[in-house]
């Protein structure tokens, strides 16, 4: 289904007439969010963005502030904590596991260049970084404990589980599917590597991002575009 529709956003494109650059400056909000995740790992929900952009001839460079929240996520660590209990008659040493669980949210600052292409200036590339940094008030709760008589090498003895930045690098190609004297509608699928924000497992987490916007002529040019 997908495909259809960036076949017909392609094809709604190559109608549009030859135009001058849509602003001097715009600014917009995007919504993006992963269609496909090829490796394990946390996976984001929606990702809400404002930017502003400039374009100057066929490149626009813009940067934005956007949110990254995730689902809630429960995890052990090890903190070397040890407990004496008898198993029926017998006393044995108990290994204590703390259990957390958190719901990190980060907020992302992305720095972008686009090149537009064909006459029209309705199909661009994209290439992109964003800096996400994890929310002050991400917290993670305290659930209680466990007791396990082996000791728990293979847990992690760190009390953190997500790390407090990590990059998120995109490539992609734009499609204007609208526009008009003020507003302009844009799609963007892309193809992302997120440096894993979990202190374990993969080191780069790749997906493929689907993402809308709406952009407004903030500083117009003159007359009607």
């Amino acid at each position: 289904m997908k495909y259809a529709f960036l076949f017909l956003a392609f094809l709604n494109t190559l109608h549009l007439s030859a135009q001058q650059p849509f602003a001097k400056m715009v600014v917009g909000i995007e919504t993006g969010w992963d269609l496909l995740q090829y490796d394990e790992g946390p996976k984001p929900r929606i990702i809400p963005n404002v930017h502003v952009e400039y374009p100057f001839g066929n490149i626009s460079l813009g940067f934005g502030l956007g949110y990254k929240g995730f689902e809630e996520t429960q995890y052990d660590f090890f903190a070397g904590g040890q407990r004496s209990g008898f198993i029926g008659e017998k006393k044995t040493r108990f290994y204590v596991l703390e259990n957390r669980s958190i719901r990190p949210a980060y907020f992302s600052i992305p720095l972008r260049m686009s090149y537009r292409l064909l006459p029209c200036k309705c199909i661009y590339l994209y290439g992109g970084v964003s800096f996400d940094f994890l929310h002050p008030q991400t917290r993670a709760v305290d659930l209680g404990q466990t007791l396990v008589q082996n000791r728990p090498d293979k847990v992690q003895t760190s009390p953190d589980f997500f790390k407090d930045n990590y990059r998120t690098y995109e490539i992609g190609v734009g499609f204007k599917l609208h526009t008009s004297d003020y507003f302009r509608l844009v799609a963007r699928p892309s193809y992302v590597w997120t440096e894993n924000p979990e202190l374990s497992g993969p080191n780069v987490i790749r997906s493929l991002r689907m993402t809308f916007g709406m952009q407004y002529a903030f500083v117009r040019y003159g007359g009607k575009r």
